[in-house]
């Protein structure tokens, strides 16, 4: 008397069947595939390298290879090597580009020496630098001449790394 509960419940059957129940089950498992799908690109555009230079230091490199918002890495003159868009990661210098550009295509195959702000390119695609008296790797970033070592120069979305075989003027 004081209080009465009622229980409306549909049917087994019915709750099967119903159309709003079956679009939220549709759309539940389609959110999950979209997870998944999400964390498993996520996951494999994630993954680093260890570079080891010819001076034996191994250095962590950041090496997402997806273009979208990337680091565009292009030669002049000979050798002439593809163009190659490397995705940006925080923190990144050339070196960190080479590295992601020479994984994305092997033409790219390159070697230094040193670390920071004494890291040299040394060749770039089997063509050494000379030293002093003849033709050597130059970059240049945006179109400025590079006046900095390979692993401390940084590079943001959007930037061209130019490489020239050439003589320092």
């Amino acid at each position: 008397m004081y209080g009465q509960l009622v229980v409306m419940a549909e049917s087994p059957q019915a709750a099967e069947t119903s159309p709003s129940n079956k679009q939220n089950w549709l759309i539940a498992v389609l959110l999950l595939g979209v997870l998944g799908i999400v964390l498993a690109v996520n996951f494999f555009a994630k993954q680093s390298v260890t570079r080891v230079s010819t001076d034996g230091n191994a250095q962590p490199a950041k090496t997402d290879i997806a273009p979208a918002e990337g680091i565009t890495l292009l030669t002049s003159g000979e050798p002439s090597l593809p163009t190659v868009t490397v995705a940006f990661q925080p923190g990144m210098v050339v070196l960190d580009a080479l590295v992601a550009a020479e994984q994305a295509d092997s033409r790219w195959q390159f070697s230094y020496q040193g670390t920071g702000d004494s890291a040299l390119l040394i060749s770039l695609a089997g063509l050494e630098s000379q030293g002093s008296d003849g033709r050597n790797w130059l970059y240049e970033v945006n179109g400025e001449l590079a006046q900095r070592s390979i692993g401390v120069e940084p590079v943001k979305p959007g930037d061209r790394v130019l490489w020239k075989f050439a003589t320092y003027e």
